[in-house]
């Protein structure tokens, strides 16, 4: 049995109904194959023209993440692939507009309103940025077979707004290189960067899940043999931000906070780039 075109589409219709900009990431093995099994690159673009008629001429946003910049202080809009998925890689190379903003950058596909600019924001999490747009178009997220986790990188601009002590302020000063050929100049790059350090904890994500499902943020949609996962920017922030300024270390688990509190007594509040780097 393989999944049918039109049903993945009707679905996706359904679930996008109510909505004027979805962000989309993406793992569409989860899926299998539609209507038939076929050679991944015809695989790929059988998801992505299922997609794009379920979008109806919905704003699009695609995460197209490139952590090369942090290491080269280059980022080339046109050359640079995305490194968060073959079928948004698909997208980036086939339409849409990419954003200019180093490492968490995004391709709009049908934004001819310009909801979301692709001027570089100095601060990818901040009041400037791709993820505050979602936030102003209460853009649908929907985790298309991906873990709900791999939708979470918003949670970081709900961080960034509450002033979060356990990651610190880090500089990436570089270039932004257009499809024109302009070249922006970043000098002012910067964000909230997390602790590199064997001793600082991961996030408790798996609580996360379960308390955004109980508290009606996000909802869980069967499609074929994958998981659609969804929730809206603003709901998800306005309930995260809350969470995050009554204890800043909601995200960690009981456990994880006392390491956390620990790792403040031995180097400081809130963390700064010069206590590990």
């Amino acid at each position: 049995m393989y999944l049918s075109s039109s049903d993945f589409t009707r679905t996706l219709l359904r679930i996008f109904a109510a909505h004027e900009s979805i962000c989309l990431h993406t793992d569409v093995s989860a899926f299998g194959f539609l209507d038939s099994p076929s050679p991944p690159r015809e695989a790929v673009r059988r998801f992505a023209d299922a997609i794009l008629n379920a979008a109806e001429g919905r704003v699009l946003l695609l995460p197209t993440f490139n952590y090369d910049y942090t290491r080269t202080r280059v980022y080339d809009v046109v050359n640079d692939p995305c490194q968060v998925g073959v079928l948004n890689e698909h997208f980036r190379r086939r339409t849409g507009t990419r954003t200019l903003t180093p490492v968490f950058n995004f391709l709009a596909i049908n934004d001819s309103n310009g909801r979301f600019p692709t001027a570089p924001a100095p601060d990818p999490f901040g009041e400037f940025s791709t993820f505050r747009r979602m936030r102003s178009n209460k853009t649908l997220i929907c985790a298309l077979g991906a873990p709900l986790a791999a939708s979470l990188t918003i949670a970081h601009h709900a961080e960034q707004s509450a002033g979060v002590g356990y990651r610190y302020i880090k500089p990436f000063p570089g270039r932004a290189i257009s499809p024109d050929g302009v070249i922006h100049v970043l000098d002012g790059f910067h964000f909230r960067a997390r602790v590199l350090n064997p001793e600082m904890p991961s996030y408790d994500y798996p609580r996360w899940e379960a308390e955004l499902l109980s508290e009606g943020i996000i909802q869980k949609h069967q499609l074929g043999a994958g998981t659609v996962v969804t929730y809206r920017a603003d709901q998800h922030f306005d309930y995260w931000y809350a969470r995050l300024k009554e204890n800043e270390l909601h995200p960690f688990s009981e456990a994880d906070r006392v390491k956390v509190r620990a790792l403040y007594e031995k180097y400081g509040y809130p963390f700064k780039l010069e206590m590990f780097e």
